[in-house]
């Protein structure tokens, strides 16, 4: 269930995309549905890789968005700055019954995230956002800190968008999700308490609204996961990527 939440955040936020054209377009408003499909590497132990398809639906107002799990509303727009409250699922997690390796651990749930974001867009260079997301639901008690950085570039009505991050975990996220508890601890899996770290993300994006009368987008990821994560007795990878196509279009 994780990984189709997952897929599917991946799926509802390809829309934004396409309603932030760098004033090429009108940006689009009302209800949208779509339909995607995903291939994300699982960072746990024994737990595999799925390939699932997704439905989705959300919104797109003039301020308010809703994107599934989802949800911004804009609180300040003025030329290239804008800044936003945001609430967000966080698809971190697993169920002990994931893998062989992770019986005897607890679940380690999803949470509801909150925070707020700073945009400054500069459409004939680049887009630069700052974004701070804390727990709200007091499961993992933490936070993360990001800095992302995009550029656009079209050719007719084909749109690619290189972007590169940086996220910041503090310790109480590291330690919650990838954490070994000492009643957890086995021979093969032992005591082990996460610290704070950097992960690291490169992303491409293909995109065009020419396609069947909607959007039709494909993502390209890669991950390099902080050391504070990889040396966890639970995990097994220290890069990851994932393949996302999503197609939506509005009612």
């Amino acid at each position: 269930m994780r990984l189709v939440f997952t897929l599917l955040s991946s799926l509802i936020l390809s829309l934004p995309a396409f309603a932030e054209l760098e004033g090429k377009r009108p940006k689009p408003e009302g209800w949208f549905y779509g339909i995607g499909v995903g291939f994300s590497e699982s960072i746990y132990k024994g737990d595999r890789n799925r390939v699932i398809p997704i439905p989705g639906i959300g919104y797109i107002g003039e301020r308010f968005n809703l994107l599934g799990p989802f949800v911004s509303y804009e609180l300040y727009e003025n030329g290239p700055f804008d800044a936003n409250a945001k609430l967000a699922v966080r698809f971190d997690g697993y169920d002990a019954d994931d893998s062989d390796f992770l019986k005897g651990m607890k679940d380690r749930d999803r949470s509801l995230d909150g925070g707020f974001s700073l945009g400054l867009q500069r459409e004939d260079i680049a887009r630069l956002e700052l974004e701070y997301m804390h727990d709200t639901l007091s499961h993992h008690k933490g936070s993360e800190t990001s800095i992302q950085l995009s550029r656009q570039f079209n050719k007719g009505p084909f749109f690619f968008v290189p972007e590169v991050s940086a996220h910041y975990l503090n310790q109480k996220l590291v330690d919650y999700y990838y954490g070994v508890e000492q009643n957890e601890a086995t021979l093969e899996r032992g005591r082990y308490e996460g610290r704070s770290g950097w992960n690291y993300r490169a992303d491409l994006n293909f995109s065009t609204p020419i396609l069947f009368g909607g959007f039709t987008r494909l993502d390209l990821g890669y991950i390099w996961y902080s050391n504070s994560i990889t040396y966890s007795p639970i995990v097994d990878q220290t890069e990851g990527y994932n393949i996302r196509f999503a197609y939506t279009r509005f009612f």
